[in-house]
């Protein structure tokens, strides 16, 4: 394969510790707003646990499988552009593994 910058294909385990850390921020953040709401407790605690798992490296690939799903149930009920970028995020995780800085065996 030809590429413009080979020295950078090192690099190709931080790539999904950038994902990873990002998908699982925004999982977090989604997952404590709604354990505040009254009706979606069990559904935020499933996210922020998830997000949790998936920002610390531990059990990368079942966590994003599991909250890319959730993440195409919420886009088909909710709607919004952020949703499906977040199934991407997971997908992508879902297929290279955690990368670099993380605490579990790829599957």
């Amino acid at each position: 394969m030809l590429n413009p910058w080979p020295e950078l294909l090192t690099y190709g385990l931080v790539a999904p510790l950038g994902l990873r850390w990002a998908a699982g921020l925004i999982f977090v953040n989604t997952g404590w707003r709604q354990i505040k709401s009254p009706n979606e407790k069990l559904i935020g605690l499933c996210k922020l646990l998830g997000g949790g798992l998936i920002t610390l490296g531990l059990f990368t690939q079942p966590a994003a499988a599991l909250l890319g799903l959730w993440s195409l149930r919420d886009w088909k009920a909710k709607g919004g552009l952020q949703y499906p970028l977040l199934a991407a995020f997971c997908l992508s995780l879902l297929f290279s593994g955690a990368g670099f800085l993380a605490f579990d065996w790829p599957l």
